[in-house]
């Protein structure tokens, strides 16, 4: 599974299963009563590392 992320954007490509579980993981450390669109923007806000372009990150799914 990988998971893309742009400018206010994320796209995960995975199975069914996979996909849900990261958009759990994802709203847990969010906090409760976020929303993606926040949780992208702080993701958006604490990545800037000084990188211009818009080929965004790549992560991959944690093994288990």
């Amino acid at each position: 599974m990988k998971s893309y992320i742009g400018d206010g954007q994320i796209r995960i490509v995975g199975k069914a299963w996979e996909v849900k579980h990261q958009l759990h993981k994802m709203m847990r450390q969010a906090g409760e009563g976020a929303t993606v669109a926040e949780y992208i923007g702080a993701l958006h806000r604490g990545s800037s590392s000084g990188r211009s372009g818009s080929a965004g990150r790549t992560l991959p799914f944690p093994g288990r």
